[in-house]
């Protein structure tokens, strides 16, 4: 005995087996492809009798596999069974040819056995349907060609036409010359009124002409034709039928005749109708039981599921008007949960609501004039919600709707059950019941997701491995539930130091885990966020805890592990991190260790800069220098302040090495704030020298951090105040991605500065977006071109069109250009050109302490003349 061949096609490896499993039992044979393109090639390979497909796949999905279906194998059942619920899926899977629809998990497996009968069955009667009209064609046209061949008058015996199916012969140009009674019943014209007629006569206007033109395109090119069509009876009903056409050829091998073959399918398609209700029925209570599984409130659960029923089944009649009511305080209020509209209609009685909210009956059906009630109870051991009403007008309710109300009566209550209990198991399941945090299950299911979409989107995230030290001795000393009470402020303290997408588990014991999300960072900049916050998480578990009367101080070791790099999988990575926590350990406790051991050692650099950086103001280690700005004559009007760092340890530090350690620790503010007071100090002592009668300003940059604080524009403000300088001096520069950050908050920022006579520069300009729509709003004076686009000027066509725009944007808007990075005679001259305002790079100087700033203002101004 041979049992049906299933195909399953899914792309998770657990659903296919446990598919597999189940089905083998039931004597089936499986066979398995993990996605859409695989499964098309096992499609025509094995020709499966059903295929079930998950619609969302990578690469080739299930709405590619029912795209090819549809037109290579229309007759194969296909069911989706997929963990999407949105409505528009459905429709296009069914539009497609889908002939069921299951929501992942399918938690019940008798419902999958259920679909799979039902168009395992459905799929025999059509391919038997099918068989018969191949056959019947075979035997019509065999019958007609040996009595042509006997009698050219076609003199066809009455023994060839007794037969239930509906039989028309056609002249070589389409007009009936023969039917049978059968046809005549079908129909409803007699053989008379046929005669000489066109079978278009039976048209139906359910199909359009593309759909003939195909039907006669193929039998002229393979002498036959089948398939279903509806035609239109003499009375006007539309019926379905399986129609076979055969062309005839007679001696000379034209067409002859035509035979046409029409079989009823009006009791098949109402027994199709009948299953697919039905299976809609079975879908929108699986649905609504699955529903129960993705909302934590029976409230909207049971507004999401009637949504469900509303979208799904019409054609009740019953969802013009749903209400909940409930007693409250003795008596009964009604709110329309949907929000539907509609006429307003008479509430059921009071009495008949609290009989059917103490009843035991899935559904209560009170008959109150023309209008017929469903009341349905919605209760649990844990929650009443009130009595569900329904109402429908009787003359237009089905006699189908209520054994499915019944049954949607006992599911609801069913599901708010099954949901609370989930919620609870899933809840004890996947937390700590002594922090209330994740444990090491629910850690692991979130950071596989996570590790998935960093590797997906190339970006990295970061895990934190926490061991608190010395804990054992804790509850040795002060007892277990002294160590418990410090585990939980711990988690909350914790906690609280964290951003809320940010993740923190427990392990067991006294391990914690940290999970900080993907981000789009490089890898310096990922490391230098996670050491922030290892640091930072480090500072906070170093506060002393209050452990009813003891005060209580614990360190802890942190290992950190970046992903995708130091693992690919949640296992791989918290061994790594865990080793890395060890190393921490090994180190002398209480302090931070990276896995990689490269980048361990960029770490320890990071965060031996930071302890330097907390002390290099206070030992005048940092320095502001000045590089100067020429105008188009060769005159130095301005200077950039740029910070530069010295110890006694390191000796020169790059900035592109401090600067976003001073940014990600936090030091920005006080050394931007610190460098500002320097600078303005500076610039009194050149007004009291005369020297701003020659410079015009002193540009300084200004940090993202520094630029968001409070009370920024204040703090400017008094430092110009306190050293007395002119604010028309002092130039801020801030980069496109500083001001775009909030835009509007900039531009308040920058017209209080303004209105007060602070001068804005936009510096970097064409590496970030450079678009009309901010600079026209932004109230700057001038924008610095970047110097990746003077460098090779004078060898880039593609700089020199990029500086030409600039330069032409520029003048459109009045703003002054100053072009950065300036170091060899040809891109000067390249600039001077075209009228480029001002100049700034090593072709005239490097930045320069103030001392020798300030001689070469003196002495360059004639020499630089003469150069130019």
């Amino acid at each position: 005995m041979s049992y049906p061949l299933i195909l399953t096609i899914d792309d998770e490896s657990a659903i296919r087996d446990s598919f597999c499993h189940y089905l083998e039992d039931l004597n089936y044979q499986v066979l398995q492809a993990c996605d859409g393109q695989q499964g098309i090639l096992k499609m025509e390979t094995a020709q499966p009798d059903l295929v079930l497909v998950d619609l969302r796949m990578p690469d080739s999905d299930g709405l590619d596999v029912l795209r090819w279906a549809k037109t290579q194998a229309p007759l194969t059942p296909i069911i989706v069974v997929s963990g999407t619920g949105v409505i528009s899926d459905v429709i296009e899977a069914l539009q497609l040819g889908a002939w069921d629809y299951l929501l992942k998990p399918v938690n019940d497996l008798e419902m999958l056995r259920l679909a799979i009968e039902r168009a395992l069955e459905k799929s025999y009667l059509r391919r038997q349907a099918a068989n018969y009209q191949q056959r019947l064609q075979r035997e019509v046209a065999q019958r007609t060609q040996e009595l042509l061949s006997a009698n050219r008058e076609l003199n066809i015996a009455a023994s060839a036409f007794n037969t239930h199916d509906a039989i028309l012969i056609t002249d070589a140009q389409g007009n009936i010359i023969r039917a049978n009674a059968a046809a005549e019943r079908l129909t409803g014209y007699s053989q008379d009124e046929l005669i000489g007629k066109s079978p278009s006569l039976f048209k139906s206007g359910k199909h359009d002409e593309a759909f003939y033109n195909a039907l006669w395109e193929t039998l002229h090119t393979t002498g036959q034709w089948q398939g279903e069509m509806w035609n239109r009876s003499r009375d006007g009903n539309t019926y379905p039928i399986w129609q076979s056409i055969t062309a005839v050829r007679g001696d000379s091998d034209s067409v002859a005749y035509y035979v046409g073959v029409s079989t009823d399918l009006s009791e098949l398609k109402a027994k199709e109708r009948m299953l697919e209700h039905r299976a809609q029925e079975e879908r929108v209570l699986g649905s609504i039981a699955n529903l129960a599984m993705k909302f934590m409130d029976s409230e909207p659960f049971i507004r999401q599921a009637l949504q469900l029923l509303q979208q799904q089944l019409p054609d009740l009649g019953l969802l013009s008007h749903v209400q909940l009511w409930h007693n409250d305080a003795q008596a009964w209020k009604c709110r329309d949960i949907l929000s539907l509209q509609g006429s307003v209609i008479t509430p059921p009685p009071s009495k008949q609501l609290a009989l059917a909210a103490q009843s035991n009956d899935a559904v209560t059906s009170i008959l109150e004039g023309t209008i017929r009630y469903f009341l349905i109870p919605l209760r649990s051991q844990r929650r009443d919600l009130g009595v569900l009403v329904l109402c429908s007008d009787v003359t237009d309710l089905d006699d189908a709707v209520e054994p499915f109300l019944v049954r949607l009566g006992e599911v609801l209550p069913l599901a708010m059950l099954h949901q609370e209990s989930e919620r609870e198991l899933h809840y004890q399941a996947n937390h700590d019941s002594l922090t209330a945090l994740p444990n090491r299950q629910s850690l692991k299911l979130l950071l596989e997701q996570q590790i998935s979409s960093a590797r997906r989107r190339n970006e990295r995230g970061v895990v934190l491995f926490l061991d608190l030290d010395n804990f054992k001795t804790l509850n040795d000393s002060l007892g277990h539930s002294q160590g418990d009470l410090l585990l939980q402020q711990l988690g909350a303290r914790v906690r609280t130091a964290l951003r809320d997408e940010d993740i923190l588990a427990r392990l067991g014991g006294d391990e914690f885990v940290i999970l900080l999300p993907p981000r789009p960072l490089e890898s310096d900049d990922t490391l230098n966020m996670a050491a922030h916050v290892a640091e930072k998480i480090k500072k906070v578990i170093n506060r002393p805890f209050q452990l009813d009367v003891h005060e209580y101080m614990v360190g802890c070791s942190i290992g950190v592990a970046i992903f995708p790099d130091a693992g690919n999988s949640s296992e791989e990575l918290l061994k790594h991190a865990d080793i890395a926590m060890y190393l921490a350990k090994a180190a002398g406790r209480n302090s931070v260790r990276f896995y990689s051991p490269g980048l361990q050692q960029a770490a320890d650099r990071r965060l031996y800069l930071e302890h330097k950086l907390r002390r290099a103001i206070s030992q005048s280690e940092l320095e502001p220098y000045f590089q100067p700005q020429l105008n188009h004559e060769g005159q130095v009007i301005g200077a950039e302040v740029l910070l530069r760092w010295h110890n006694s340890e390191d000796g020169w530090v790059s900035p592109a090495e401090f600067i976003p350690v001073a940014e990600e620790s936090g030091l920005i503010i006080p050394i931007s704030n610190w460098l500002l007071g320097e600078v303005c100090q500076c610039m009194k002592h050149w007004r009291d020298l005369g020297l701003f009668e020659q410079l015009k300003t002193v540009s300084i940059n200004v940090s993202p951090n520094q630029f968001y604080q409070p009370d920024f524009a204040e703090m400017v403000l008094n430092v110009i105040k306190r050293f007395d300088i002119s604010p028309e001096t002092l130039m801020l520069e801030i980069t496109e991605g500083v001001v775009l950050c909030n835009l509007e908050d900039s531009i308040e920022i920058m017209r209080n500065l303004g209105q007060q006579g602070v001068r804005f520069s936009l510096d970097d300009f064409g590496t970030g977006y450079s678009s009309l729509a901010y600079l026209k709003k932004l109230p700057v004076d001038e924008i610095k071109i970047d110097k990746s686009f003077i460098l090779e000027i004078d060898k880039n066509p593609d700089d020199v069109m990029i500086v030409d725009a600039i330069l032409s944007l520029a003048s459109h808007f009045e703003l002054t250009t100053v072009a950065e990075g300036v170091e060899t005679q040809e891109a000067l001259t390249m600039l001077r050109d075209r009228q480029c305002a001002v100049y700034q790079g090593f072709y005239f100087s490097r930045p320069l302490p103030e001392g020798e700033f300030l001689a070469f203002l003196s002495q360059g101004q004639s020499m630089l003349k003469d150069d130019l």
